[in-house]
């Protein structure tokens, strides 16, 4: 019941807002700025895909971090979640070999 009066009540100020704000359509909004001068050069620059591969491996093992520090502390009680984590870090340790078999690490870029 709450998660819809929530619902209910974002969707509302969503709306309201959306009714209420001018749209004001201007060339010079739609153009790059830079700093006062005409453009010079690309505006969108292409990088390497690589870049985005250690971003989001690095992602995902800090996530992997959060959960490894309380599965740690955990450890030393006789609780019945330590298989959950084992699994948990076994499925996360096979996606790091399999990563490396891949080659995303290689940069041939």
């Amino acid at each position: 019941m709450y998660l819809v009066i929530v619902s209910i009540i974002v969707f509302l100020l969503v709306g309201i807002n959306l009714i209420i704000t001018p749209v004001i359509t201007l060339d010079e909004k739609n153009s790059a700025y830079e700093c006062g001068f005409n453009k010079f050069g690309k505006i969108y620059k292409s990088y390497f895909i690589s870049y985005y591969k250690v971003a989001l491996t690095f992602l995902i093992f800090d996530v992997e971090l959060v959960f490894l520090i309380p599965f740690l502390l955990n450890l030393t009680n006789n609780s019945e979640n330590k298989l959950a984590g084992y699994i948990f870090f076994l499925i996360l340790g096979l996606g790091l070999f399999f990563e490396y078999f891949v080659g995303l690490f290689r940069s041939s870029e």
